[in-house]
């Protein structure tokens, strides 16, 4: 049986990016230590830096060694013979003459047969460089071979710039050899939300506005800019968070049953349910809250502000939080809010999804409890994984008085920091050509038309950030955007409370 990534050279443009370091290497180390590399596979490192091989390696060492768990010396020797370092200042021309000759030499050594992932983890400003200069040495059209191009967000600013950057790679690639990460539709909670919806008989039927009536999707973290200021301060949480992982999360909540559970069918589905969500318009159902951290405490720690932190200008207005109300426009969820909420520096680390059902009628049981709990199902995404039900049930030892309680299924309890599972499954996917975890442009589009809507809105009515504390557990803004609805925001205090 093959090796999952058997016969083809990864090259990473952006040797000594913060993703290389932190994600690819780490999942290359990991898949090289369960078993799923094999001799015909090999990695090209290209970057600008005037590094020897044995010093990129030293330096690369160190890196994955921080983000995974006992680096075992003898796996590290074996990932690192396959492993081979290239400069390349992405703008030169005649450089690439090099690259695609040490990539022949690499073809013969380890029998890659030609095949190519061309991975960009550089700056997206290099990208049409790179890909014109691929192009320009004959290193995508070789005859009997396949060549895959995988693109990390953010995928363009806005709409126009996102169908530019498209363009020119379809130039050269096809539709089918583009593969645009999403790391978050890797992680296992997320795959196993279609299992959930359409493998159970018990929840397809009731998931609908008959019975549900809200949805709230939060992600929340904990940490900082970091050292992300010069891509972050001109994107902010409505471009780096929602245009992309958060609503290829509701539409994995939402869409319809494809005809066949493959990545086209799973595509087209999203697609459609992306283009029915409402876009904004001057009118009083549009609601949004956005937010910037201010200086704080995490736990015991105390941080910097974001204008604080470096590379931020002291005037940003760039939202590090926002939260808004979404509307779908078809049959099965008209008149269902989803409320949404992604953040920086607060108190919890979470990500999860929060299906509220309507009331029950309490009628029956008049006296034997102050109210009902609505139904609901939590489905944990990070930092730990699994579902619970919360339904009503009778206190044990009373008469008859009715409590909630929760079924609760842990899919993974436990926390790895910096886990690049995620990244391990979409490398072992991008070589054995399985796009089903990455985003087809038409989803891409239909994002950013949202997207473009939302920060318009924003634009003419000029809505700035309010300033939180940083580590806040609740704030009264985000709040206000269910309570004018007559509803309760469940807090990303509770999302893995019970998990």
């Amino acid at each position: 049986m093959l090796k999952a990534m058997d016969g083809c050279i990864l090259v990473i443009f952006g040797a000594y990016s913060d993703l290389t370091k932190r994600k690819l290497l780490p999942a290359l180390y990991n898949l090289q230590k369960s078993g799923k590399l094999s001799n015909n596979f090999a990695v090209v490192c290209a970057g600008r830096r005037n590094k020897s091989w044995e010093e990129y390696i030293k330096d690369m060492k160190a890196a994955a060694g921080n983000h995974v768990e006992n680096m075992d010396e003898t796996v590290w020797i074996e990932l690192r013979e396959r492993i081979y370092y290239s400069k390349l200042d992405f703008n030169d021309k005649t450089g690439y003459r090099k690259l695609n000759s040490t990539c022949g030499r690499i073809d013969k050594m380890h029998n890659t047969k030609g095949n190519r992932i061309f991975y960009m983890a550089s700056s997206a400003s290099f990208f049409e460089s790179i890909t014109d200069n691929l192009k320009r040495n004959n290193m995508i059209d070789n005859k009997n071979t396949w060549q895959r191009v995988v693109i990390e967000k953010p995928f363009g600013k806005d709409k126009e710039t996102a169908k530019g950057l498209n363009n020119k790679l379809r130039r050269y690639f096809k539709e089918k050899d583009i593969y645009r990460i999403d790391h978050y539709l890797a992680k296992e909670m997320i795959q196993n939300i279609l299992v959930l919806r359409f493998a159970n008989i018990l929840f397809e039927p009731v998931w609908c506005n008959t019975y549900i009536d809200n949805v709230q999707i939060i992600s929340a973290e904990v940490d900082g800019v970091g050292n992300r200021a010069g891509y972050y301060d001109s994107s902010g949480a409505l471009r780096d968070m929602i245009q992309n992982h958060i609503l290829q999360l509701l539409a994995l909540i939402t869409m319809e049953k494809p005809g066949i559970m493959d990545s086209a069918g799973i595509r087209k589905e999203k697609t459609r349910i992306l283009k029915s969500i409402k876009k904004f318009k001057e009118d009083k159902s549009n609601i949004i809250v956005l937010g910037q951290y201010g200086p704080g405490y995490t736990g015991a720690k105390y941080v910097k502000g974001y204008k604080e932190e470096q590379g931020v200008p002291s005037n940003s207005r760039t939202e590090t939080l926002a939260a808004l109300k979404l509307e779908i426009e078809n049959e099965r969820w008209e008149g269902v809010p989803f409320y949404i909420l992604t953040g920086k520096r607060l108190s919890q680390k979470t990500t999860c999804v929060i299906v509220n059902f309507k009331e029950a009628s309490a009628s029956l049981f008049k006296g034997n409890c102050n109210e009902l709990e609505n139904n609901a199902i939590i489905i944990s995404i990070q930092p730990k994984e699994g579902v619970i039900y919360r339904f009503n049930g009778r206190k044990a030892g009373s008469e008859n008085s009715i409590l909630p309680v929760n079924m609760d299924y842990c899919h993974n309890c436990t926390y790895e920091k910096n886990s690049p599972e995620s990244y391990e499954r979409l490398l072992e996917d991008a070589a054995k050509g399985n796009s089903s975890l990455f985003t087809g442009w038409e989803e891409v589009e239909s994002s950013w038309e949202l997207v473009d809507s939302i920060i318009e809105f924003n634009r003419r009515n000029c809505i700035l950030p309010f300033i939180y504390e940083s580590g806040s557990k609740g704030l009264k803004e985000v709040e206000k955007l269910t309570a004018q609805d007559n509803r309760i925001w469940y807090g990303w205090e509770n999302c893995n409370k019970n998990t």
